[in-house]
């Protein structure tokens, strides 16, 4: 009788773990204490680790600081692949918390707007160019080579 009256009380075992689903809920109502977020602290998400690891491996290879040009070089290049439909590379003046300069970045000149010049939808100040130069074929890191006699036009 005993066991009939724990059976409705708890209802049918599991087959695979023997645990009745009225054990299972008195288990989580009045033993169990729910640790909040401090579960969590412990994983990390993919997107996290690759920013993480992003962030370490420019802290170990910090890009290097090319010459700076005057601002009359630096729009001889632009023009020069904006006229020829050429791509250009591009490190700006932009360092982040830890005094490290941007990454360079490559693309097509679009177009010009007051002192501003967007290079594959990207707008840049052309004061804030620290060194640009056109992209030649070959370099899988920078989309180019780097070429003085491609960026002089």
């Amino acid at each position: 009788m005993v066991i009939m009256a724990k059976q409705r009380r708890y209802g049918l075992p599991d087959m695979y773990t023997g645990a009745t689903p009225g054990v299972v809920q008195d288990f989580f109502a009045h033993q169990y204490r729910d640790r909040g977020m401090k579960k969590w602290q412990g994983y990390y998400l993919s997107d996290h680790t690759s920013a993480l690891n992003k962030q370490h491996e420019r802290y170990l290879h910090p890009e290097q600081r090319l010459p700076e040009q005057d601002v009359h070089a630096v729009t001889r290049v632009l023009d020069a692949g904006y006229r020829n439909g050429r791509a250009v590379t591009v490190q700006t003046r932009h360092v982040d918390t830890n005094g490290q300069l941007d990454d360079m970045f490559s693309g097509m000149v679009q177009g010009y707007q007051e002192n501003d010049v967007y290079i594959n939808d990207r707008r840049v100040a052309i004061d804030d160019i620290r060194h640009i130069w056109i992209t030649l074929e070959g370099d899988v890191d920078r989309g180019g080579v780097d070429d003085d006699r491609a960026a002089a036009g």
